[in-house]
This record gives structure tokens, sequence and C-alpha cells, in this order.
């Protein structure tokens, strides 16, 4: 998986444990908003280019 696949920004997703809700096909997605900020604060872009990456 890339950096920016919408798995590492969901609250479902633990990064030792992977995904605890088990959904593959990504329906089951709920944004982790501290989790997005946090990328966009470590890559020095905006939120919305975040959100941008993550969609593409």
């Amino acid at each position: 998986m890339n950096e920016f696949d919408k798995c590492y920004f969901c609250t479902c997703y633990d990064e030792y444990d992977g995904c605890e809700c088990g959904c593959d096909d990504k329906s089951g997605f709920d944004p982790d908003h501290d989790k997005i900020i946090s990328k966009a604060k470590e890559k020095h872009i905006s939120v919305a280019d975040v959100i941008a990456l993550m969609n593409i």
C-alpha cells in the first residue's frame, strides 16, 4: 500500500494490527481527522492535499 491509502486514515486502522473492522473494500471507511492532520503536517502539505491523494 502507498502512504496515502485510505485505510491508513481510518479510525479502524491500527499501525500495528492493521484494520480492526475487516472492511476489505473500504466501504466502512470512517476518517480519523487527527491522522489526516498529522500526515499533512508531516509532509508540509494541506489537509485538502492529503484528502485528494487519498482519493486518487
